[in-house]
């Protein structure tokens, strides 16, 4: 008998998902657990199996279409054998939602300026709408939070978080690993490749719904006007009838005497590229970003001192928190000096050597293989030309 292939439930909020390859076509043979399709969903893209072997007779769900939960996506049986009653994803779909008329009067053309978890969901969005949508990126698909920012610092902190069980839990659970070493370049290898999966998902989705990309830097040239600076070299002006500026943050830089003249002082994005794992790392920064990167290190073995010009860490959480955090943070072996703002980074033969004056109003150092400035980001607007847009702004 047939066997129906079904839009799987990849997760808990999951109601639909987008095909975005076909991997077999109608009459090619496919054996059970082999991958006949690829389907996009949120920032994942996943291959789906069939659950036996036979002939794929129809394909139901064209590449492109959005198909619900256990939504058809085709059928697979044996050659010659009769499909009952396919009905077309489209009829297993939800009613559109009543404000899809109303389309008609938005825009009919946006150009959504960066490709990052702000930009590329209003593009598709507004496709889905109906629009005709161009996003301009000049980096990488998935912005700060994919390529460079959450994820990647997940990625490194699962890493740590194995280690430190392994090596504080493990015997207490009965689980003895002798010689438990870390193997760095593979953690940044492991890193890159989950953002390069999930990247590469949104890419699917963009082409899914039929988004346009460049790959080029935009600035205003008067209000609803663009000039775009491809990778190529080249310059192309663009009009829409909407522009979404969804171009995000970047790292902030102190202005600390010899920090940006230092090649070992790096920023969040540096931390998640290093090729080696460095033995000691001052943090500049008490905040999230900082502390969870010191935290990553210091599991793998790295040397963590941080500075902190306020008298407290994560001043952004409840105070008990902090407290139970920087506790288990000190067992790590971290080092925290508090009200101890910094003066300037100088040149060291360990790599850098950051001067601070402490809370007696002493100057104090610390010298570390690398500096890690983790003291915030600001808008990533400066290229932008905002004033010819148009566009009033704080600080960008």
């Amino acid at each position: 008998m047939a066997y129906e292939l079904k839009m799987p439930q990849l997760g808990l909020t999951m109601e639909e998902g987008t095909v975005s390859k076909w991997l077999k076509r109608e009459g090619d043979a496919v054996a059970a657990g082999e991958a006949v399709l690829e389907i996009t969903t949120d920032k994942l893209t996943n291959e789906v199996a069939s659950e036996q072997s036979g002939v794929l007779l129809k394909i139901v769900a064209r590449e492109g279409d959005d198909v619900p939960v256990k939504g058809t996506l085709g059928w697979i049986g044996q050659s010659g054998e009769a499909v009952p009653g396919a009905a077309p994803a489209a009829s297993a779909a939800a009613p559109a939602p009543a404000a899809a008329p109303a389309a008609a009067a938005g825009p009919k053309s946006v150009i959504v300026v960066g490709g990052g978890p702000g930009g590329y969901v209003a593009a598709i969005r507004a496709a889905q709408l109906g629009a005709s949508v161009t996003v301009v990126e000049k980096e990488h698909l998935g912005g700060t939070c994919l390529n460079i920012g959450c994820i990647p610092t997940k990625c490194l902190l699962h890493s740590a978080e194995l280690m430190e069980d392994i090596r504080t839990q493990g015997r207490e659970i009965g689980i003895e690993v002798e010689g438990v070493k870390v193997n760095f370049p593979q953690v940044i290898a492991h890193k890159n490749a989950v953002s390069k999966q999930l990247t590469g998902g949104i890419a699917a989705l963009l082409k899914a719904n039929k988004v346009a990309k460049i790959d080029g830097e935009a600035s205003f040239t008067a209000p609803g006007k663009l000039s775009v600076k491809k990778a190529d070299g080249t310059v192309e002006a663009m009009t829409a009838d909407a522009i979404i500026v969804a171009t995000g943050s970047v790292n902030a830089v102190p202005p600390i005497p010899g920090i940006k003249e230092n090649p070992n002082c790096i920023d969040s994005t540096g931390a998640l590229s290093l090729e080696a794992l460095p033995k000691s790392m001052v943090v500049i920064g008490g905040g999230v970003i900082g502390l969870e990167l010191a935290c990553a290190y210091a599991a793998f073995g790295t040397k963590i001192t941080v500075v902190e010009a306020m008298d407290h860490m994560l001043p952004m959480l409840d105070g008990e928190l902090t407290k139970i955090g920087v506790a288990h943070m000190k067992k790590m072996g971290m080092e925290f000096n508090l009200e101890c703002p910094v003066q300037a980074v100088e040149e060291s033969p360990v790599g850098a050597k950051v001067v601070c004056k402490n809370k007696a109003g002493e100057t104090v150092s610390f010298e570390a293989e690398k500096v890690l400035v983790a003291i915030g980001r600001k808008a990533n607007t400066a290229s932008l030309n905002l004033e010819a847009g148009g566009l009033n702004n704080d600080r960008g």
